[in-house]
């Protein structure tokens, strides 16, 4: 089977990621897949181009602007479809939006039309309009959707049968996370030995959820003399960190990590005790909670979108509501019961495995497409 992943972005995002890992998945189980982008108008190491090819694949480049223009997508359609006639494909399987569109346009000018395969990355249909509905039915063969409730909407909103459709969690590249780093990660963070680390990975933003975090902390000031929090990250960090966390009077409480990536990022993980989870931002999908429960790290976070299904609550981590008090039960419940917080992180690594392999999801999306050629010839 020969799939060509479209991805209408050139910046190495949230959806992009999930996308690369899905293709080198399926190139494991023996399947002829590659990947589409844009072409890289960022800084080299944060193209896809780049990362794609520092995971070991050849992507193909086309203009693919994440954003509908009327030029760019009538030059790539062309282009796409000659490149379709010399390289034929049995799915074209889409990311994005504007991939979405590209890859219904295509398929209805080619002479042998491939399956059109959309995965989509929100936990609910944020937005329903006209574009959705004319690409809806039938001109995309199936959907793959991370929650339940955009199965339910999606049937419910535009009449999509459930055959069309399969639920299953992005991958994670839980060889990487589950990797244990070669040094002492918490010397790299200048971590004391005896600190119970709860940590952040985020944007440091003043509307982010960090306040929730750093005021849970000054809760569990007395009580919890051991916990640290261990923030990863850059942006406002003036605004949105110290200058908060000196009024609250848990400056001294913080170990600030910086912006991680790559190696560097999976040590951060295995620095931690507890993750703690405190509001979903643009990614939806919380690739961090993935990242965090393939490293075996425990999750504390709001009970609020997708979060509840990523989190198995008591057995790889704690809900709560999205208030400072809540997150304060939730993390103190941790850091008394060391036992149950070692049990967790073991079935947190456990369940990753299960639920967020590449191999997984490449044989669950393989099995899908099959289904879906049958159902449609």
């Amino acid at each position: 089977m020969r799939i060509l992943h479209l991805l209408s972005n050139f910046r190495w995002t949230e959806r992009a990621e999930p996308a690369a890992d899905l293709v080198l998945g399926q190139q494991g189980i023996g399947l002829d897949a590659r990947l589409a982008c844009g072409k890289s108008r960022a800084k080299l190491e944060d193209s896809i181009e780049y990362q794609a090819r520092q995971k070991g694949l050849e992507p193909v480049v086309f203009e693919m602007p994440k954003h509908f223009r009327v030029g760019a997508t009538w030059n790539d359609v062309r282009a796409l479809r000659s490149y379709l006639i010399e390289n034929p494909a049995d799915v074209l399987h889409s990311h994005m939006p504007n991939a979405h569109l590209m890859a219904v346009l295509v398929a209805a000018h080619l002479a042998k039309p491939p399956l059109v395969v959309h995965s989509m990355y929100e936990p609910n249909l944020a937005r329903r309009s006209f574009r959705t509905r004319w690409i809806c039915r039938p001109r995309t063969d199936g959907w793959i959707l991370i929650s339940d409730q955009a199965r339910d909407e999606l049937e419910e909103h535009y009449g999509v049968p459930a055959w069309r459709m399969l639920v299953s969690t992005p991958p994670v590249d839980v060889e990487r996370f589950q990797a244990k780093p070669k040094t002492d990660t918490r010397e790299t963070f200048d971590i004391p030995p005896d600190a119970f680390v709860v940590g952040l990975v985020m944007r440091m933003g003043v509307n982010r959820g960090v306040d929730l975090f750093l005021k849970a902390l000054q809760l569990l000031k007395d009580e919890c003399p051991q916990m640290r929090g261990l923030l990863i990250g850059r942006g406002e960090m003036e605004a949105a960190v110290h200058q908060p966390a000196a009024q609250l009077g848990v400056a001294d409480r913080l170990i600030i990590g910086g912006y991680c990536r790559w190696e560097k990022l999976v040590a951060a993980y295995h620095a931690m005790d507890v993750f703690a989870y405190v509001a979903p931002g643009t990614d939806k999908s919380c690739r961090a909670v993935r990242e965090a429960l393939a490293a075996g790290v425990p999750v504390a976070a709001v009970g609020v979108g997708y979060l509840p299904e990523l989190v198995d609550e008591g057995r790889t981590g704690r809900l709560c509501e999205p208030t400072p008090e809540a997150m304060a039960v939730a993390l103190k419940s941790l850091y008394d019961d060391r036992a149950a917080c070692r049990k967790m992180a073991k079935q947190a690594e456990e369940q990753a495995r299960a639920r967020f392999s590449p191999t997984g999801q490449a044989t669950r999306v393989a099995e899908f497409y099959a289904a879906l050629r049958q159902s449609t010839t």
